[in-house]
Order: structure tokens, then sequence, then C-alpha cells
């Protein structure tokens, strides 16, 4: 093989006879060949790599992903309407199956006033007098006080429970579930669809480009591509993160609250749609009453996400490559106090946005809204109390489970591919 020319920026360097790559005119760096022959080269080599994307593909990649992404929201959407239900109902004791009938003021009761006035002739009056007295008028039962709650709502049939309401639910998500469907039939178990679709696919997004934006401003370069254990800078990679977050859920407020409005409400009322929802709202920035706890839903479980494999690598000293098993674990624990700390949380925010987007008519019979602590006491002291904060968490539990007995499963795959 040739020996390359001395180029004019190394006079005195003397390459090795076995020179192992081509030949390359650098002698003239003013001619235009040198340049063009350089990128020549470079194309044959790493061709695959430089190749321009086909539209096409990428048009039916970006469509793939979309479907899928559309029908695994379907599918998770009757669990995401019974839980919001759940969350937004007044939890106050349940309103007996059969109410008896109330009589008017002026009646009085049959079965009393007949059995102390017959009489039998096997009984004379002994004790009577002669001439009968005139015998006083009974005077009237008093009625039944009518049930109430805590709060001091009656608890009547006719007040209680509408054709449109469902029932108290004090149970599972599947009993939900269930009495949606004979309410509304397949209208209610997949009310917002299209809503709670276009809020997660927009969350990602934004908040991936805003992520990105704050990166490149901040100075960290792995932000968004790597975990916040794998970065170099983990502190500043977590408060980047973190400020994405909390900015998404910003402006992603409205469609929120619109997504609300819409699983609440019965399915005959209108509107049944995102944009006629979003043009009923008051305002198209997210409300005062409702920043607080927009931000603590949003920041306080993504600390938690992120924080926890952080901790568990480089203060636990935990590989997951190397303790996959002890790994999965720890992360499966952290998850589930991400989950007590979200369920709070995310019942107060979906009452405030109930009581933001200005329903006249809900599903369920709406419980108050206080703000955050004020929220939190009525639910602890004038309702259900402490498991009214963490209504699904069953739900919850299961699809941890299930996602990270997927994930112990393919690390096995792995394992015995490698070993």
């Amino acid at each position: 093989m040739s020996v390359p020319p001395t180029s004019p920026l190394r006079p005195y360097y003397v390459p090795p006879s076995d020179y192992p790559f081509p030949d390359l005119e650098l002698s003239n760096p003013s001619n235009g060949t040198s340049s063009s022959s350089l990128l020549n080269s470079l194309g044959e080599e790493y061709g695959d790599y430089l190749e321009e994307p086909d539209m096409k593909e990428l048009f039916m990649g970006l469509l793939n992903a979309g479907v899928v992404r559309y029908f695994s929201t379907m599918v998770s959407q009757p669990f995401e309407v019974a839980k919001m239900l759940m969350q937004v109902q007044h939890g106050s004791a349940s309103v007996p199956a059969e109410a008896k009938e109330e009589k008017e003021s002026g009646n009085y009761d049959d079965e009393d006033e007949t059995g102390s006035q017959t009489s039998d002739d096997s009984n004379p009056p002994y004790f009577s007098s002669s001439s009968p007295p005139d015998s006083p008028r009974i005077p009237p039962t008093p009625l039944s006080p009518l049930p109430t709650d805590r709060t001091g709502y009656i608890l009547t049939p006719s007040t209680n429970s509408p054709s449109h309401h469902l029932p108290p639910q004090t149970g599972s998500l599947r009993s939900v579930i269930s009495a949606l469907w004979s309410l509304e039939g397949a209208r209610g178990v997949f009310k917002g669809l299209n809503a709670q679709f276009v809020h997660s696919v927009a969350q990602d997004m934004i908040e991936a480009w805003v992520e990105s934006a704050l990166g490149g401003l901040a100075g960290v370069v792995d932000v968004g591509m790597v975990d916040v254990a794998d970065s170099m800078s983990p502190t500043a990679s977590l408060l980047t993160s973190l400020a994405a977050c909390g900015i998404t859920a910003l402006i992603l407020s409205p469609i929120d609250i619109a997504k609300t409005r819409l699983m609440t409400t019965p399915a005959t009322t209108s509107p049944r749609s995102l944009l006629p929802a979003l043009r009923q709202l008051p305002t198209y920035h997210i409300p005062t009453p409702l920043l607080l706890p927009t931000l603590l839903h949003s920041l306080l479980p993504r600390t938690i996400s992120l924080t926890a494999p952080l901790f568990i690598r480089r203060r636990l000293g935990i590989d997951p490559i190397l303790s996959p098993l002890s790994y999965s674990i720890l992360s499966f624990l952290g998850s589930s106090i991400e989950l007590a700390v979200r369920l709070p949380l995310e019942t107060i925010l979906r009452r405030g946005q109930v009581w933001v987007a200005g329903a006249n008519t809900t599903i369920v019979r709406r419980g108050r809204y206080a703000g955050v602590l004020g929220t939190t006491w009525i639910i602890l002291r004038e309702e259900d109390g402490v498991r009214g904060l963490w209504r699904g968490w069953r739900m919850g539990m299961v699809g941890l489970g299930v996602g990270y007995l997927g994930v112990l499963g393919s690390e096995d795959e792995v394992l015995e591919d490698e070993f």
C-alpha cells in the first residue's frame, strides 16, 4: 500500500509504511476534490448509517404506534372510568334498597289506631263504667326521621338516586363497571376514550420536547436519553425532568379537566366530545384553585419514580443486571410507595376538576372540594375515612404486579440467551 503524502499541518510527521487507511488527497486543502473524495470514502463505508429515512416507512411506523396506543387505552378505559367515579363520589353510607313509603302529615298510623280501638266479645270490659266514656282521639304517631349522612344530607331515593345516578359504590372497580354497564351500556364504560388518548399522547410529546429544551438550556446533555441513575449529572437531570413534568401538567390541565367532565357526566348529556367540552370550560388555562393539587399530583409521584432507581443503584449498590431479582423487588416496593402517594392526590385533583368544570349533572353524587387540606379533612372526617383516599388501590397493585412479572420474565429470557 502506498504511503500517503505528508500533511502541511504536520510537516515533521513521517507516516508508517504499512498505513492501513486508503490514500486521501490531503496535500492541497484548497483543492475541492480532497473533501469530495473524503465524503465518498466515508459514504461507502458508513452508507448504511447515513441513508435518508423513507417517509412512507416513517409514516407507517407512526400509524402503527398510534393504533397500538389507542387500543391499549381502550382496554384500560373502563377501569379508569370506574376509578374516577369512585374518587369523585361522596363517600357516605349507602342508601337502603327499599325505602318505606312515608305517609302524609295528616294521616294516622292505621295499625296503632285500629289496634287500640278494636275489642273482642270474649273480653268484656270488667273495669269500665256502665256508661261508656267518650274515648279521646289517639294522637298521631310521629313520623320516623329520614336517614341522613354525616353532613346532614337526607338520603332518600327521590333526592339521592335520580335516574341518571349510580347507587353509592363502595366495592371493587369490577362492581362499578358492572353497575355502569347496566345503566348506560358500552357508552358508559368507554366515556372519554378519545380525550384520554389525546391527553396521553400530548403529555408524552410535550414533556419530551420541554425536557429536551430545558436540558439544552441547563447543559444536561443526556437528559431524556438515559435514566436518572445512569446520567452523568443525576441531580441536574432529575430537576430538569421534574420541571418538564410540572410544566406539561400545567399546559394540559384544560384537556385533563374536560376529560374528567366527560367521564363523570351521564352518557346522554352533551357535549360528548373533547372540543365542545373545552369550549364550555370557564378558562383555557389552569384555574387558580387547581394550581397546587395539579403540581402535587404531577411532581410528588414522579419524584419517587425517578429517585427510587437512583437510591437502589447508588445507595444500596444493587445492579439490575447482576442482581435482577433483588432489584425488581425493591423497584416494586418503590412503585407501591409511588402508588400510595399518587392515589390521594389524584382523588383530591379529580374532585377539584369536577368542581371547576361546572357540570350540573354527574352520574354519581359528587363529593365536596375545599382545597388540598380541606378535601382531605372532609374525606377523613365526614365521609368513609382513610379508605376514601385510596380508592382503586387494588387495581393499581394488580397492574404493578402484572408489569413486574413481565419484567422478570423478560430478564430470565435475556439471562438464558446470554448464558
